[in-house]
């Protein structure tokens, strides 16, 4: 960068470390603004009934049927991992006993 020709290499990293810090405090206030901003939407919306708009969704229970079958299958997974697991029946020697 021709505009950065003039200053010394500390002095680079100086604007540089400055450019970096105004954008990590810019991005810090846009999220914070953002959770606000949702939290005030969540806080007016609490105790109102769900809209209508979304009922009478048509793939509702197709979906809940596929989540299940896959919370299920994953559980099957899991306890037939942990049961079938060689290493957990295997007695490993500790490195530091030796039968002699």
């Amino acid at each position: 960068m021709r505009c950065f020709e003039f200053l010394s290499n500390r002095q680079r990293q100086v604007v540089f470390f400055c450019f970096a810090s105004v954008l990590l405090v810019t991005s810090v206030n846009a999220e914070e603004e953002w959770l606000s901003r949702s939290q005030r939407i969540l806080n007016a919306l609490d105790g109102q009934a769900k809209p209508t708009w979304l009922e009478g969704n048509p793939y509702q229970l197709e979906a809940n049927r596929q989540a299940m079958e896959m919370m299920q299958n994953s559980n099957a997974m899991q306890s037939i991992s942990a049961s079938s697991n060689p290493l957990d029946k295997a007695v490993i020697p500790h490195p530091g006993n030796r039968s002699k």
